[in-house]
């Protein structure tokens, strides 16, 4: 297997992408793993026990390039967590390498964001607070709700013979490491919302009718729950959570695929805040009106400053050059500083990576700019991309191939910079821009399933198993999947047209996707492949293409 990952690694395209994020064992030993991303596929290179190593900014700093160097490809960029150690070694490391990319996941910022409205964090400002405080608290006492069902035996029998009568599932614990979790719990909530009331009002909650056999505590608790889930405020602050947190959720799905490029991160934000205030006004939406006007404000703001956190110059340049988002006028404003990232790193920086000769850069050396050739470089990157921002404005009626490639784009986000391959030979500059930017990856949602192969693999049965081995199992494990799937040149699996055949080639596909006439939506079934004992299980994915 290590023969086929260096072969893979040796054979893949011009750059590579880092994830790399901590965990705790079984043992609740510190672990880091580190991925490495191609515009294909996600490889497993290793995980490191670091035992009493602190992970501080230059520890994370020094480690990232000891992995580096043990690449034989170019890594243009490192993605990982958004602590404040990470943020210190992008600035170590960007010193060091000014021309790649150092900066945090946006899975990791969309949770941070659930943080500042339903928890209670030193860092949240007291206008979230204020606004949200009484959101915070519901969820909290749901928590205590799912706690208190959940721990007392006697309860949770007498939930679990209400559920099956009345409906339900079962009940689900908030957790900060894992996404989705809030969620999770409020809904179980409000589908067992006949359950619980029947458990509150049930003879179990109250032994005895008066609850004397209680202790004082356990019986305030308990009085104080069922006040709570009987008023009449808690189908409205249920629905309230659920609608913020299903919106957020769906974000973090979205980036959960390495296939998604940094310029939809700029995009999803915007468009966050684009969905509740629209669906809140909406009258045919489920939660019509859940969110007050000064709540819309504040949760604009808490999305904007979450934004401003985690957009970094990386994801600028990748959405100035996306050509899906040329003509998007609600970034007319911030266009001309995207512009200008892209000029000074192109102009600034070595274009020309094509080795990972780590040599050529001391810790004490910066390397100089060349005046002239700064300059000469800054007019031919404002040339071409103004050459860009023509050839995709006319793209319809000048280049009917260069469209359909933009079309595609939307299904297949993954393929964004190599379209500059097909009809723009002559902006150089431009190309080898995007090719860089466009491989980078948007969250370490990777090293999370790494995290989850390795759980699997050294679990509580399997608890003598030594950390090399453990290491090497999951390596064999998940690159396994990773070099198993067979992938198109854009980086596709296997696509099964209208007709249920499989696509042969890129060219058919776009033939099946692009020249369709009807308005009605073409259906395709990406078949992700994963190894399972032996056995491969399909995870379908609609796309809508329309000519």
């Amino acid at each position: 297997m290590k023969e086929k990952v260096d072969k893979y690694l040796r054979e893949s395209p011009k750059y590579l992408c880092m994830t790399t994020d901590g965990w705790s064992d079984i043992f609740k030993e510190p672990v880091v793993i580190y991925m490495v991303s191609d515009c294909a596929s996600t490889i497993f290179l290793e995980s490191k026990h670091t035992q009493t190593q602190a992970h501080t900014g230059q520890f994370i700093c020094a480690d990232i390039i000891r992995v580096m160097k043990t690449l034989s490809k170019p890594v243009i960029g490192a993605v990982t967590d958004n602590t404040s150690a990470n943020q210190l070694a992008w600035q170590l490391l960007e010193e060091k390498f000014p021309g790649r990319f150092f900066y945090g996941c946006v899975c990791h910022t969309l949770q941070l964001l659930v943080k500042d409205l339903f928890e209670d964090i030193p860092s949240a400002p007291s206008t979230s607070q204020s606004v949200f405080g009484a959101l915070a608290a519901f969820v909290k006492e749901c928590k205590t709700l799912c706690v208190h069902i959940r721990n007392t035996q006697g309860l949770n029998s007498r939930y679990q013979e209400l559920r099956n009568i009345h409906g339900g599932l079962r009940l689900q614990l908030p957790c900060v490491t894992r996404w989705g979790r809030h969620l999770k719990m409020l809904q179980v909530l409000k589908g067992a919302r006949v359950a619980i009331c029947k458990l509150v009002e049930d003879d179990v909650w109250y032994p005895n009718g008066t609850g004397k056999s209680l202790k004082a505590e356990t019986k305030e608790l308990r009085r104080r729950l069922k006040t709570f889930v009987l008023s009449l405020d808690y189908e409205k602050m249920l629905n309230k959570g659920i609608f913020i947190l299903s919106l957020i959720q769906e974000k973090i799905a979205f980036f959960e695929c390495d296939h998604q490029p940094l310029s939809d991160v700029v995009y999803a934000f915007k468009h966050l805040i684009y969905l509740f205030e629209t669906q809140n006004e909406d009258a045919l939406h489920e939660f019509r009106g859940c969110l007050t006007q000064n709540e819309l404000t504040e949760l604009r703001n808490k999305i904007e400053a979450r934004s401003t956190f985690v957009i970094k110059k990386a994801h600028r340049i990748a959405f100035l050059l996306d050509p899906r988002y040329y003509q998007f006028s609600e970034y007319n404003m911030l266009r001309a500083s995207m512009i200008q990232d892209l000029v000074q790193y192109g102009a600034s920086c070595n274009l020309d990576i094509v080795n990972n000769d780590f040599q050529s850069l001391s810790d004490q050396e910066t390397p100089q700019i060349d005046e002239p050739s700064y300059a000469d470089r800054a007019t031919s990157i404002r040339r071409q991309y103004s050459s860009f921002v023509s050839i995709i404005t006319n793209a319809k009626v000048t280049n009917q191939h260069w469209y359909e490639t933009i079309t595609m784009m939307s299904a297949h986000p993954r393929t964004t910079w190599r379209a500059w391959f097909s009809d723009m030979s002559d902006l150089d500059i431009l190309k080898d821009i995007a090719e860089k930017v466009f491989t980078l990856v948007a969250s370490t949602a990777s090293s999370e399933r790494g995290f989850s192969s390795m759980a699997l693999t050294h679990n509580k049965t399997r608890d003598g198993l030594l950390p090399h081995k453990v290491k090497k199992m999951t390596f064999i494990r998940m690159n396994e999947h990773a070099l198993f799937k067979p992938t198109f040149p854009g980086g596709l699996s296997k696509v099964l047209n209208s007709q249920g055949k499989i696509v042969a080639s890129r060219e058919e596909l776009e033939a099946e996707a692009t020249y369709s006439t009807s308005d009605e939506v073409l259906n395709y079934e990406v078949l992700t492949h994963a190894a399972q004992e032996g056995l491969l299980k399909h995870q379908k994915h609609i796309f809508n293409s329309k000519s």
